[in-house]
């Protein structure tokens, strides 16, 4: 024939069998290695969706707790701003009780100055 041999023809034979077996395998792996990058964009997304969750609640929970100190710190404010009006309060008081006891002392020395004088009714004067 064409001056090519059986063996010849049963080499090229067993190198298409395995060139095709090769390229099965080569599929395989494609298949599956198409499969391992979906896999792994769904993990990226679950993820990443997992990771805004979070943020959200730390976001959340910073927001909280920022303003519970935030009332802690009011509380104190209006606790303070309460002993200061009641310190003024008392200091005020204990003005006034001085100033009293004093105007009652001088007004008591003024009428020890006066002379005694009976008056009737009539608004005569009596001696």
């Amino acid at each position: 024939m064409f001056g090519i041999k059986k063996v010849e023809v049963k080499e090229l034979e067993d190198e298409i069998k395995g060139l095709k077996d090769e390229r099965k395998e080569l599929k395989r792996q494609k298949k599956n290695l198409e499969d391992e990058v979906d896999t792994l964009q769904r993990t990226k997304k679950k993820d990443e969706e997992d990771l805004k969750h979070q943020m959200k609640i730390w976001k959340e929970k910073n927001e909280l707790e920022l303003e519970r100190e935030k009332q802690r710190l009011e509380g104190e404010k209006a606790e303070e701003i309460a002993a200061i009006k009641q310190e003024y309060q008392d200091k005020t008081e204990k003005q006034l009780k001085e100033s009293y006891k004093d105007m009652r002392e001088m007004y008591s020395e003024i009428l020890k100055r006066l002379p005694d004088m009976n008056v009737k009714l009539s608004g005569d004067i009596m001696k």
